[in-house]
């Protein structure tokens, strides 16, 4: 079955790359693995690596909707880091969308464009 994104932990910390058209149950789908893994509590921090997605279909409603599932998972682990690489303005403007949305929320979250950046 071939998968849109690959996890890749190490220790408690993650690094998810997704690859070809990005859809939001791909994002829910990997969140879900990543949340319930015993890992997770002990997490500092997720790499999302978005260079190899086409975020073309993306949507901002889609990127509210799982920006609150993340905002639910600060109550878990309160103290994660979120970087978060994009490859072209669209996916810099969903990804600054997150940002925002996360910024009241204890997780830092910032905007990369390369792997060596974050």
């Amino acid at each position: 079955d071939y998968m849109p994104y690959s996890l890749n932990w190490d220790g408690n910390n993650i690094n998810i790359k997704f690859f070809g058209e990005l859809k939001l149950r791909d994002l829910q789908e990997a969140n879900g693995v990543v949340y319930a893994d015993k890992r997770f509590d002990r997490m500092k921090y997720q790499i999302a690596d978005f260079t190899e997605a086409d975020t073309v279909r993306m949507s901002h409603c889609e990127v509210v909707f799982v920006s609150h599932l993340d905002k639910t998972a600060t109550t878990w682990n309160p103290s994660v880091k979120v970087a978060c690489i994009s490859p072209d303005e669209k996916t810099d403007r969903l990804i600054e969308k997150y940002i925002t949305i996360m910024e009241p929320t204890s997780w830092k979250c910032k905007l990369f464009h390369n792997f060596q950046e974050a």
